[in-house]
């Protein structure tokens, strides 16, 4: 078990590469957000009454609800990259 300040500096470290993903996964979140508006407005530009476009439109509105997938899954490595960075930056008891 580390001890004074060799704990200290772990968590220390810990807690600011932490800060650091988090502030990066939150630039994909934005990213991703962008993205999903334009996948969707690809599917909504299609002319999916043309029989040549009906399978593009297919694709194209598939494709937009993987996009959109993604978003939930990023949220929640957020929150738990955060929950990890307050835990580094605080332990209860880690050091000893």
């Amino acid at each position: 078990m580390l001890t004074g300040f060799a704990c200290e500096a772990v968590d220390a470290q810990a807690s600011a590469r932490l800060a650091v993903i988090a502030r990066e996964l939150a630039v994909a979140r934005e990213a991703l957000e962008e993205l999903v508006v334009q996948a969707r407005q690809v599917a909504a530009g299609v002319d999916w009454q043309a029989s040549a476009s009906a399978g593009f439109f297919d694709e194209a509105e598939e494709w937009a609800g993987a996009v959109s997938s993604l978003q939930c899954p990023l949220e929640a490595a957020i929150a738990l990259t955060w929950q990890a960075h307050a835990r580094a930056a605080h332990p209860l008891g880690a050091c000893g």
